[in-house]
């Protein structure tokens, strides 16, 4: 159990370092691909993800279809929203799940909320 959790926490830890990194991030979204922090080779990261962690596509789904639309969603456009000083492509780049396809959505979730003086 144990070595379970130091796995986790590792890949916690380079699920960061992806994350931070402007390129390390935009070839992982091009590609689900990332160099190896040790030997520089190519990792399959979803795949190394998924077996650490046990998620399945279909969880991902399930968890898809209670998040979109939902009040935890709406939260979170409204919070990138302010922190990304009202800049949508931020907030599509850092709301859970969402892409392009979702403009309009969120323009029309934001408008929502700036005429009930939720949002400016």
């Amino acid at each position: 159990q144990q070595q379970d959790a130091t796995l986790k926490f590792q890949a916690l830890g380079e699920v960061h370092r992806i994350l931070s990194d402007a390129d390390l991030r935009s070839e992982y979204d091009e590609s689900g691909m990332v160099p190896d922090s040790e030997s520089a080779t190519k990792m399959n990261w979803s795949a190394y993800f998924a077996k650490i962690f046990k998620v399945t596509t279909k969880d991902i789904d399930k968890f898809a279809t209670q998040y979109v639309g939902s009040a935890e969603e709406r939260a979170d456009v409204l919070k990138f929203y302010v922190e990304g000083n009202g800049d949508l492509g931020f907030v599509i780049e850092n709301v859970m799940l969402s892409s392009e396809a979702d403009r309009e959505r969120f323009e029309e979730l934001i408008r929502t909320a700036i005429r009930q003086g939720e949002a400016q």
